[in-house]
Order: structure tokens, then sequence, then C-alpha cells
């Protein structure tokens, strides 16, 4: 096990004013993520704690495996009716991220059995978040919410981790997205209830 002391980010002096109050942060300057020196200071971080934790990589790999052997990956959510669709989504063995669908309700019921199996009769492909990811490091969406005329879906995207959402307007019949002008918005999305915005 190394004994090497960890890095220790450097104070830099910065101050702000805030409604009279005087406000010092030593550590401003690790805020801009694409700095140089803040690259080579996480750099040093990850290097270090690699090194500390070398000695537990077989104890990560027979944990992960542990979990792997008890995970269903080929699975489904409990559909959900909303107007005349059933929703749900699907994961998939070797797939990183859900795919989301829905079925005309057409007066049937649908289990959690029925979308688990290969696809039903009229079903459509609303969001492939593997395709959204386009092989990035990260995705999260916020919320996918269906347009009252069932017509177009919005869904917020952060690529970065910083919860920050691009939202992005879907067309459902064409599967394209029809508008992203909407740029690092916080969390809830909502339509009007003309569905015109």
């Amino acid at each position: 096990m190394t004994t090497e002391i960890p890095p220790r980010a450097r104070h830099v002096e910065t101050v702000r004013a805030h409604h009279a109050h005087r406000v010092v942060d030593p550590y401003e300057w690790l805020r801009d993520a694409e700095a140089p020196d803040v690259l080579a200071h996480l750099s040093a971080e990850n290097a270090y704690t690699e090194a500390r934790l070398a000695h537990l990589g077989p104890l990560r790999e027979r944990i992960v495996g542990e979990i792997r052997a008890h995970t269903q990956e080929d699975d489904a959510s409990v559909p959900v009716r909303l107007r005349g669709w059933w929703y749900f989504s699907r994961t998939a063995t070797g797939a990183q991220y859900r795919t989301y669908h829905r079925v005309p309700h057409a007066g049937r019921e649908v289990t959690v059995a029925d979308v688990a199996g290969p696809p039903l009769p009229g079903e459509q492909l609303l969001l492939d978040l593997n395709e959204l990811a386009g092989g990035g490091d990260f995705l999260r969406i916020n919320q996918i919410v269906v347009s009252p005329d069932d017509a177009r879906l919005v869904v917020g995207v952060d690529r970065a981790g910083d919860e920050r959402y691009d939202v992005l307007v879907v067309d459902l019949a064409r599967g394209d997205v029809v508008d992203d002008a909407v740029r690092g918005a916080f969390w809830g999305l909502a339509w009007w209830a003309d569905g015109t915005a």
C-alpha cells in the first residue's frame, strides 16, 4: 500500500462581495473545469486514489460479479396508462441505458409480462437513451413529458453531470428532435394545456 501524501488543492484567495458581506473562497479556481491546472489537480487526485485502492481491485471485481449475477438485465417497467396509451421502459443486456416505449390502449390491459417480451402490436419506440448518449461518458434525463395531444415529448438531458439540462422536443411520429433551443435549464418540464409550448 502506498504511503505517499495525497495531493492538496492550492489556496488562491478570491474575494467576492455579496450584500455587503465579504466572502473569501480559496478554491474558486477549481470552478473552471477545463482549466489545465484544474485538470492536472484532478488527474493527481485520481492517480492517488487508484494507487491507494489498487489492493482492492480483486475484491471490487468479485463484488461487481456478484451483483451482476443477481441482476436481471433484460427487464421492463410496469406499464402506466395515460390517455389512450400504455407507457413503459425496457432495459436490455449489455445496454447502458433504458429505452422508452408506448403501445395503444385499444381496450386492452397491458402487464409487465406483456411488455417484457417481444414488441407488442402497434408498439412505438419513443426514446432510446443509448442512442441519445451517443457514446458519451455521462447521460442523465430529468423527465419525459408527453404533450397533451400525444404527438410530441419533451425531455431534459444532462451530459455533464452538473444537473443543468438541455431541453429536447421530439416529434413522436417521425422520431426526431424538432427543437433543442433551451439550454442549461433546471428540473421541471410541463406542456401548456393546448400543447403549443
